[in-house]
């Protein structure tokens, strides 16, 4: 059921294991598109021509129309065990897009704002990005860490979600590097772990997961960026 509206959005008689995890799936970018929307008013009262947020936001609702439209495409095939791997494989193909591009957006706009507002602190990075020089989102998460917009602990989220990103992209999502972190999301405690040569594991509502994170960690950037001088 719907946590939002307490109704299926998903067609009667959709039972398997599979169709179950996409409509819990579906019901958090639901929740995540409502949150978007929450944290994009920090952008509407500051810079209201540049909201990561409201992007995040339409990526949420065409992540629920994609897998809510092959929702009640698989409930018209026959239930078989291949096809519940095949399932899966998009589901997690259409997650896996969905959080390269959030990210994408992340970093463009982090960018953004830095040209925008008027820094002393951030002048350098700013002059750097006017000129069209390179400035890669390491080296702001960096900076961040430095004049202590972020703590060592959000560094470190930081870290783990850029290079997370960075492996889908480039490295067929292999890892370089073993990694693991706990990060609390509301009730729940996420456990964060890659290892070298090995894909990211977790259950298919993974990708998702780091996306809400991605929100939050970003959110708090934001908050404490605008109060600097």
């Amino acid at each position: 059921m719907n946590r939002l509206t307490g109704m299926s959005m998903l067609p009667a008689g959709v039972g398997s294991p599979i169709a179950k995890t996409l409509q819990d799936i579906i019901d958090y970018a639901r929740e995540l598109k409502f949150k978007a929307e929450s944290y994009s008013e920090i952008f509407e009262k500051s810079y209201p021509d540049i909201n990561a947020f409201v992007t995040i936001k339409n990526d949420m609702i065409m992540l629920n129309e994609q897998l809510h439209y092959y929702g009640h495409f698989w409930c018209k095939i026959q239930k078989r065990k291949t096809l519940e791997i095949e399932h899966s494989q998009r589901i997690d193909r259409i997650l896996t897009w969905t959080y390269i591009h959030s990210f994408g957006v992340v970093e463009f706009i982090t960018k953004e704002l830095i040209k925008k507002k008027n820094s002393r602190t951030f002048g350098e990075v700013k002059n750097k990005l006017n000129k069209g020089l390179l400035v890669n989102f390491k080296q702001i998460i960096e900076k961040s860490k430095k004049e202590k917009i972020i703590n060592e602990y959000e560094k470190a989220v930081w870290d783990i979600l850029r290079e997370i990103r960075n492996a889908i992209v480039h490295n067929n999502a292999f890892f370089t590097k073993n990694k693991q972190l706990t990060y609390t999301l509301g009730k729940r405690v996420i456990n964060l772990e890659y290892k070298r040569n090995e894909h990211l594991k977790g259950d298919l509502d993974l990708t998702i997961i780091l996306i809400e994170i991605l929100m939050e960690i970003y959110y708090n950037w934001v908050k404490n960026f605008l109060k600097m001088n």
